[in-house]
């Protein structure tokens, strides 16, 4: 996974402005795609959670087909 060179650059510009960090885009893209990861991860916990799946379950809820089955 990629984030584009515009996204990196919005990045880097938020960093400047509000925390005074000057970062090249190497580091720029590298903590956008950390940040993509962890939304990512927060997705599925919330989607476990509210589905009631276990963390440990590789298993995936019924689809709306076999629910009607």
């Amino acid at each position: 996974m990629t984030l584009s060179k515009a996204l990196i650059g919005e990045l880097q510009i938020i960093l400047r402005e509000e925390y005074g960090a000057e970062i090249s885009e190497t580091e720029a893209a590298e903590i956008g795609l950390n940040f993509v990861r962890y939304f990512d991860q927060l997705i599925k916990i919330t989607h476990r959670a509210e589905n009631k799946i276990p963390l440990s379950s590789g298993q995936h809820p019924p689809s709306k087909s076999e629910e009607g089955s």
